[in-house]
């Protein structure tokens, strides 16, 4: 039997309406989209060779140091998050703090965390901006070796992510 990662996202477009709309501020679910949008799915994977985590049954994160790509304005160097070979799921999170070592992390940081395609850091290779504590997933329902970078706005963040490979 394959092993398999089960995934789900959400998004609620949130509108706040002023004072002058309202008695007082008021949020309400957006009329431009009019609800709550999301998916799920699965992804089969394997858990022989995963990078990003200790794979030693803890839990513990392996945080990646990019504190060579502490500047994530366009034209600047990210730093790669890993050899992702065959990869059918990775998973990306901006765990709110400085990169001290590989298990322990630093102090808590705002700055924001950019996630990308190349090296070399363009608006069209941007993948997204992390704020801290916000993270993402990235399903392939077929064996690839995505290219993923990361740079910090400023600071080395620890980054958490993991990918486990196809089964």
């Amino acid at each position: 039997m394959a092993s398999n990662i089960k995934y789900a996202v959400s998004a609620t477009p949130i509108y706040t309406m002023s004072d002058a709309e309202a008695a007082s501020d008021v949020d309400v679910i957006a009329a431009d989209i009019a609800k709550t949008v999301g998916g799920s799915g699965s992804s089969t994977c394997g858990y022989g060779n995963i990078i990003g985590f200790a794979n030693d049954a803890t839990g513990t994160p392996s945080y990646t140091d990019i504190s060579s790509a502490t500047d994530y304005d366009v034209g600047s160097t990210a730093v790669s998050l890993g050899t992702f070979t065959s990869s059918k799921f990775v998973y990306i999170k901006h765990s709110g703090f400085l990169f001290d070592t590989s298990s322990t992390l630093g102090l808590a940081t705002t700055a924001k965390l950019k996630i990308c395609m190349a090296a070399t850091i363009a608006d069209a290779t941007t993948i997204a901006v992390l704020n801290a504590g916000d993270a993402i997933v990235l399903p392939y329902n077929e064996a690839v070796t995505p290219s993923l970078f990361a740079a910090g706005d400023g600071v080395a963040i620890a980054v958490e992510f993991f990918s486990v490979q196809a089964s």
